[in-house]
């Protein structure tokens, strides 16, 4: 996300919590006759990975891709179509690993767990805890049943997928943003907040070489094809070359500040997924960068929502994209645009009801009495009534969008 929208996404977080708090009963009437009906949208995404070729899929697909974010895991094919969606992890999913087979899935959360998936069945095996900080990093061991995760911690933990047992831990000394094994195995690449590109071995957990040559936070590493070499990139808008037998810095190169997401390659190294902060997953071919496929159903953090007199639902979010949607939860196309911002307090159609909307949720009163009738849970930016007034939009921090009904 740009920073002036992060700065203008903080404004009006703001003055959103700033709306003087409706006049409560004594006590808190939940949703009160309110149900929720359905939720639109995606939610925002945070990382992604395309697995290897092999008997992935029940249905006869041999590769997948995994799309990480604050709903879950979206499982899509590569033309982007939807295999399925694995739910769990209680926060946002910041880092994905395939096994090498492609047949397991490991799984990275700010809810500090490690998840590991049966890709084909979309169930999950374990849950694997231990971490104390925000857990973002994770890699699977390229020949053996091994996955390494990394944290704000400080550590790097190693676990056994067939398990689900804890071997062993690195203690790094700051948090750890980034993990990759080497081609053989033998070798594990951190990237750490301090700056530093560390390089352990795998078996023992020993240091190997603490590279210096980032002067901001190192957010990113890879190996080279063929081991020799150690890329990251960094906070401070470089991508550094080091070669992994002397540490010698051998290539620097300026790079953008604003990163997307996730990226991932196609097994045949022809096209490449792209999960971006603004919300958009899209499959471009490498060579060409030409867009193969998109799911703009991701997205942002929603700055309008307008339920329109025949019945459609549209949305704006920071992305600077206008989603619209029918009732029944059908996409139904994006394009560039903005919609005005509306209140935070919403009155009814008929003017009998009003919803307020902050980051404590969606609190819906008698308009004339100000008696609160129902608490709508969930940080919520702004909401829409149904023309009818029988339904409610209520656009999230998480990037979806939640329907009530009226029971």
């Amino acid at each position: 996300m740009p920073r002036i929208a992060r700065i203008l996404a903080l404004i009006l977080v703001v003055a959103l919590a700033a709306v003087p708090a409706a006049r409560l009963n004594a006590q808190d009437p939940g949703p009160g006759p309110y149900t929720e009906v359905r939720t639109l949208g995606r939610g925002m995404v945070r990382s992604a990975a395309w697995s290897p070729k092999g008997d992935v899929m029940t249905d006869g697909r041999n590769e997948v891709i995994a799309v990480g974010g604050v709903v879950g895991i979206w499982l899509y094919a590569p033309d982007l179509s939807d295999v399925g969606l694995l739910k769990g992890h209680t926060k946002a999913v910041y880092g994905l690993a395939f096994s090498p087979d492609g047949s397991q899935l490991a799984s990275v959360s700010h809810d500090m767990t490690v998840r590991v998936w049966d890709v084909a069945p979309q169930q999950e095996l374990f849950t694997l805890e231990g971490h104390t900080g925000l857990t973002v990093a994770v890699a699977w061991h390229p020949t053996e049943s091994l996955i390494a995760s990394g944290a704000y911690d400080g550590t790097i933990r190693f676990w056994d997928p067939a398990t689900g047992a804890a071997l062993r831990q690195i203690d790094t000394g700051s948090w750890v943003n980034a993990l990759a094994f080497s081609p053989d195995g033998s070798r594990i690449a951190s990237a750490q907040e301090d700056g530093t590109v560390r390089l352990w071995d795998a078996a023992t957990g020993e240091p190997d070489a603490v590279l210096h040559g980032h002067t901001d936070v190192a957010t990113s590493v890879a190996w080279g094809a063929d081991g020799g070499t150690v890329i990251s990139t960094g906070r401070d808008a470089q991508a550094i070359t080091w070669d992994a037998a002397s540490g010698d810095v051998t290539h620097v190169e300026d790079i953008t500040l604003e990163p997307p997401s996730g990226t991932a390659t196609s097994p045949d190294g022809g096209q490449q997924v792209v999960a971006a902060w603004d919300g958009y997953v899209t499959v471009r071919g490498v060579s060409s960068g030409a867009e193969v496929a998109a799911r703009p159903e991701h997205m942002d953090w929603i700055t309008a929502v307008e339920w329109e007199a025949d019945g459609t639902i549209r949305c704006a979010a920071l992305d600077g994209v206008v989603r619209t949607w029918d009732a029944s939860g059908a996409f139904l196309g994006a394009e560039k645009g903005s919609l005005p911002a509306g209140p935070a307090a919403i009155l009814r159609p008929d003017g009998a009801r009003q919803a307020t909307a902050s980051p404590a949720g969606v609190t819906i009163t008698d308009a004339a009495s100000g008696d609160v009738i129902a608490v709508l849970p969930g940080q919520a930016l702004t909401a829409a009534w149904s023309p009818d007034g029988s339904q409610l939009v209520v656009a999230m921090m998480n990037g979806t969008m939640k329907i009530w009904g009226e029971a």
